[in-house]
């Protein structure tokens, strides 16, 4: 059920983007839906999806939240990965985690704050 939850909200997110032009707090809402869904697969590969359909809306830029909200739903994700190279199997929510922390640190804009990184 969790699984087509998702995938309404994902046919809505579509048809809303054909119609009009969408804010960040649209797609970080979407992210959020992604960690809270428990019957949701591919957290992470999701989440970055979401995420390049944002930084796509000419004008939208992501924000603290939005990295925050990835973050969560990588980090909520169960499945693994190979990885190329090695061959080595590793948690696809440690790549998304990663990911999303390199992103942020890339960003000029953006800046760590105590719900990404708590002390």
């Amino acid at each position: 059920k969790s699984e087509t939850s998702y995938q309404e909200a994902m046919e809505l997110l579509q048809q809303a983007r054909s119609e009009m032009k969408l804010s960040v707090p649209v797609y970080n809402t979407m992210l959020k839906v992604i960690e809270k869904c428990p019957g949701v697969h591919d957290k992470t590969q999701k989440a970055r999806n979401i995420l390049t359909m944002l930084e796509q809306d000419d004008g939208l830029v992501p924000n603290i939240r939005t990295y925050n909200a990835m973050i969560g739903a990588c980090a909520a994700d169960t499945t693994t990965t190979t990885t190329r190279k090695s061959g080595i199997t590793i948690s696809s929510a440690l790549v998304g985690v990663l990911f999303s922390l390199r992103a942020l640190r890339s960003s000029r804009t953006v800046k760590i704050n105590g719900y990404t990184y708590p002390l």
